[in-house]
């Protein structure tokens, strides 16, 4: 994400970057960017975070929840995926999978933009987030049309975070069953 930073306002002086966060999270993130040339602006209360989420024309994302999120409120996005060495050599040994994205893989073809391992390197970010610039510049919406047929697939009535949450609580704290 340093790239886009760095480079962001030779794409656009009138964006801003914004990172929803947990509050336990936030010095961290803090820390983290600290060499960043745009300073990212970090929100941990949940009004204040759909807030700007309303106000959010284009996002980068790293996690499949996120984007998920991103996507049910119709933001463009450019996911980057990066698996640890091992991780990604034992996908390529015994599974094949085409996309990284959940949409992207139930579409069978790429809706959303990704970055994945291989290709992830400063020049292809850039370009990445300078083609999603341009589409939102130029109202190409077709990642927002052709994806919402598969977000309504998945039946996203509460968010992602909250949905991954239940079936985490599910799956380790099963309630007993009443004789």
């Amino acid at each position: 994400f340093k790239i886009i930073a760095d480079n962001l306002d030779t794409i656009s002086s009138n964006l801003e970057i914004f990172i929803p966060t947990l509050l336990h999270l936030k010095e961290k993130l803090i820390y983290l960017t600290k060499d960043w040339k745009k300073k990212p602006i970090f929100v941990t209360e949940y009004d204040k975070i759909e807030e700007s989420f309303s106000q959010t024309c284009l996002a980068v994302v790293c996690s499949g929840t996120a984007s998920l999120e991103v996507l049910r409120r119709g933001i463009p996005q450019l996911v980057i995926y990066k698996l640890n060495l091992f991780t990604e050599l034992i996908l390529k040994i015994f599974v094949y999978v085409k996309y990284a994205n959940i949409i992207n893989i139930m579409a069978g073809y790429m809706i959303i933009p990704e970055i994945v391992n291989s290709k992830l390197k400063e020049t292809t970010i850039l370009i990445g987030f300078k083609k999603l610039f341009n589409n939102y510049l130029n109202k190409n919406d077709k990642q927002i049309i052709h994806s919402k047929k598969f977000i309504d697939q998945l039946i996203l009535s509460k968010s992602p975070a909250e949905i991954a949450t239940k079936e985490i609580e599910q799956l380790f704290f099963p309630k007993p069953i009443k004789d």
